[in-house]
C-alpha cells in the first residue's frame, strides 16, 4: 500500500497553487481591464497609476537631470495624473532603473517585483509567527494577501505600501534582537514619512535607542545619493524649497484639485486613520486639533503598552507588540486601506495563536480580534464601484467609510487590553505576557 502522506502533501500543494493561480488571474485581469493609457493620465483607467506617477516618470525626470519635486514643471512635462508626492529622495534613486526600460516593460517588471515581495513577506509572516514555512503555506498566504483588499489594491495601483510596510514590520520586530537590521529597515520606511515617523516614535518610547541610531545613520547614507543628484540639478536651496513646497501642497491638497480631492477625508472611504473617520462622522471640516489629538492619543496609548511589554522578550510578547504597534501606526496619521497589507502579520499571528499565550486564556477576545483584523481584508465595499452607489445616502457612506477604522481601533484596544490586564509578575523576561 502506498504511503498516503506524500499524496496528501501533493494534494495540498496543488490546492495552494490553484488558489494562487486564481489570485494571479483575478488581479491581472483587474489590471489589464483598467490599465492606464500611456500618455493619457486623465482617463478613467488608473491601474498602476501610482507606479506611473511615483516611480516611473519621477525616475525618468531624475535621469534627465530634472527635479520632480518641482511639481508644476514635472506635471507639465510628463504624462502624470498627480504631482510627485512628498516621498524621500531614497525612492527616486532606488527605483530609477525602472525608467531605463520602455514603459510597458517597466510595468510588467514592477508587477513581478511586487509579487515576489508579497511571497517574501508571506514567508516572513509565517516564520515569525511560528506557523511554519512550507511551499503550501507560502503559496496559500501569498494568495490570501493578493486577494485581500489591501494587497489587491496595492498590486492594482502599483503602490509602495508593501515596500514600506514590510520594512516597518522588520524594524519593529528586530529592534531589540538585531538593532542594525532594524535600523536599516527603519531607514527604508523613510520613503514615506507617515510610516517612518510613527514607527520611530514608538521605538523611541519603547527604548530601542540602538536601533534608532542605526536607523538615523542608515537613512543618511541611503538617502544621500538621491539628495546629491537632486542638489546637482537645482542646488541645495532649490532642492529644499521644492521639497517643502511639495510637503505643503500635498498636505493642503492645493495642487490639481480635480485629482487630489479624492484624498480628502469626506470623499475617500479608503482612509483608515482616525482623522478621516472622525471628520466623516462630523461631516464638516474641523480644526487641526483633531489630527494632533489622534496622533498623541494613539501613539501615547500604544507607547504605554509597548513600554510594559519591553520587560518581556519572549515570542508571545513580541507578537503582541506587533498587534499594538502596527494598528497604532495606521490609525495615528494619514493611511489608506492598501497600507493595511502590513497587518497581515497580525492576522497570521491571531490565526495560529488561539492556543498560545496570551490568547489561550481569552478565547472570546481572540475570536473577536481575529474577525476584526480580517475585516479590512474582505471589505471590498470601499471599492469605487460600490462606494459610488451609496454616496447619496450619507448614513450608508459614513458606515462604509469608517468601518475599517473602527475595526482597526478595536484591534488596537484588544491588544492593549491584553497587555494591561497582565499583572507585573506575568510580564517579565522569563514568562512573557501570559
Amino acid at each position: 500500500m502506498s504511503d498516503p502522506v506524500p499524496g496528501g502533501r501533493r494534494a495540498r500543494l496543488a490546492a495552494a497553487c490553484a488558489l494562487l493561480l486564481i489570485a494571479l488571474v483575478f488581479s491581472s485581469w483587474r489590471i489589464m481591464t483598467n490599465l492606464n493609457v500611456p500618455g493619457q493620465p486623465l482617463t478613467d483607467n488608473y491601474a498602476l497609476g501610482d507606479f506611473r506617477d511615483a516611480v516611473y516618470f519621477p525616475g525618468m525626470a531624475l535621469l534627465a537631470g530634472e527635479n520632480p519635486y518641482d511639481r508644476a514643471a514635472y506635471a507639465a512635462k510628463y504624462p502624470v495624473g498627480n504631482g510627485y508626492p512628498m516621498y524621500s529622495p531614497l525612492l527616486l534613486w532606488t527605483h530609477a532603473p525602472f525608467a531605463i526600460l520602455p514603459y510597458e516593460s517597466a510595468e510588467t517588471l514592477y508587477c513581478v517585483m511586487l509579487l515576489a515581495l508579497m511571497a517574501c513577506f508571506a514567508a516572513w509572516c509565517l516564520s515569525v509567527t511560528g506557523a511554519g514555512v512550507t511551499a503550501v503555506s507560502v503559496a496559500t498566504l501569498t494568495a490570501v494577501v493578493l486577494l485581500g483588499r489591501p494587497g489587491n489594491w496595492n498590486f492594482f495601483l502599483g503602490q509602495l505600501a508593501l515596500q514600506v510596510g514590510f520594512p516597518a514590520c522588520l524594524a519593529l520586530w528586530y529592534s531589540r534582537s538585531r538593532p542594525a537590521l532594524a535600523g536599516v529597515s527603519l531607514a527604508l520606511t523613510t520613503i514615506k514619512l507617515n510610516y517612518a515617523l510613527p514607527v520611530a516614535a514608538l521605538m523611541l518610547i519603547r527604548g530601542d535607542r540602538r536601533a534608532l541610531l542605526w536607523g538615523v545613520l542608515a537613512a543618511v547614507l541611503l538617502t544621500a545619493p538621491g539628495v546629491i543628484a537632486l542638489a546637482r540639478i537645482d542646488g541645495v536651496d532649490g532642492l529644499v524649497s521644492t521639497w517643502f513646497a511639495t510637503v505643503a501642497q500635498t498636505t493642503a491638497n492645493a495642487i490639481e484639485p480635480a485629482m487630489e480631492s479624492r484624498k480628502h477625508p469626506f470623499q475617500q472611504p479608503t482612509r483608515v486613520d482616525l482623522v478621516s473617520a472622525s471628520l466623516q462622522i462630523i461631516g464638516r471640516p474641523a480644526s487641526r486639533v483633531i489630527p494632533a489629538l489622534a496622533l498623541v492619543l494613539t501613539l501615547g496609548v500604544a507607547g504605554a503598552a509597548l513600554r510594559k511589554l519591553r520587560r518581556a522578550d519572549d515570542h508571545s510578547a513580541r507578537l503582541l507588540s506587533l498587534g499594538v504597534a502596527i494598528p497604532a501606526v495606521m490609525l495615528c496619521c494619514y493611511h489608506q486601506q492598501y497600507d493595511l497589507v502590513a497587518l497581515t502579520v497580525v492576522l497570521v499571528a491571531l490565526w495560529y495563536g488561539r492556543d498560545r499565550p496570551p490568547w489561550a486564556n481569552h478565547p472570546r477576545l481572540h475570536l473577536l480580534a481575529l474577525v476584526l483584523t480580517a475585516l479590512p481584508f474582505v471589505n471590498y465595499l470601499t471599492a469605487h464601484a460600490v462606494w459610488s452607489m451609496v454616496t447619496e445616502y450619507r448614513g450608508g457612506s459614513v458606515t462604509i467609510g469608517v468601518a475599517n477604522t473602527v475595526a482597526l481601533a478595536a484591534v488596537l484596544a484588544i491588544h492593549v487590553g491584553m497587555v494591561m490586564m497582565a499583572s507585573p509578575g506575568q510580564v517579565d523576561r522569563e514568562g512573557g505576557c501570559v
